[in-house]
């Protein structure tokens, strides 16, 4: 069992802290709840088996793609999706505890937001595709268990460059009236990013 960094686990806590306050939320209310993502972060980390994994993990499966079979699947798969190697460099070199809590972030974010969408009156079909209308979602992108074609589920590995792509849409267009006016045109935030990254503008 890969031991979790203390520094690293403090580091954490504060930068989530933070966020947390940066949307109106009192440090109070932010502690616990990020306590409890890195408690999460690491009982995921532990059950998947890779706490055990090196920070410059991204740059051993680049470099080893061709001898490792398991690397080679875990560049293929976001490779298809348009994930570049310094895409997958920038993931897998994070440190797990790290590329775990911005999945638990993630949860929380939508299981917030999905809660809003039901007290608004939305049944839970129609709050979850609202969520889809909003958030990217990200994760295996072979599951279809919920989201189809280019509605499935976006690899982590392209979530920074999302992330660089959705920021500059709210520099240009703070009120958001453009981005839903496109979001018309697209099932999903996912569809959206696919056709974005086909098209070369993410």
């Amino acid at each position: 069992m890969g031991i979790f960094s203390r520094r690293l686990e403090n580091k954490l806590l504060q930068m989530y802290v933070q966020l947390f306050t940066n949307i109106g939320m009192s440090r109070i209310q932010a502690v616990p709840i990020v306590k409890n993502m890195l408690k999460m972060a690491k009982e995921n980390s532990i059950k998947e088996k890779t706490n055990n994994l090196p920070p410059n993990f991204g740059d051993l499966i680049i470099e080893n793609a061709e001898s490792y079979l398991e690397s080679g699947d875990l560049i293929e798969k976001p490779r298809k999706e348009g994930a570049t190697d310094n895409d997958i460099r920038g993931w897998w070199n994070m440190y797990d505890l790290e590329r775990h809590m911005i999945q638990q972030y993630d949860n929380h974010s939508r299981m917030v937001s999905f809660l809003n969408e039901m007290e608004s009156g939305k049944n839970g079909e129609e709050a979850g595709a609202g969520i889809r209308k909003i958030f990217p979602m990200y994760g295996d992108s072979d599951d279809i268990s919920k989201t189809k074609g280019v509605d499935r589920p976006l690899p982590y590995e392209l979530k920074d460059r999302v992330n660089k792509y959705m920021e500059s849409i709210q520099r240009q267009d703070p009120n958001g009236k453009e981005f839903k006016k496109k979001m018309e045109l697209y099932s999903t935030v996912n569809a959206l990013i696919r056709d974005e990254i086909r098209k070369g503008n993410i």
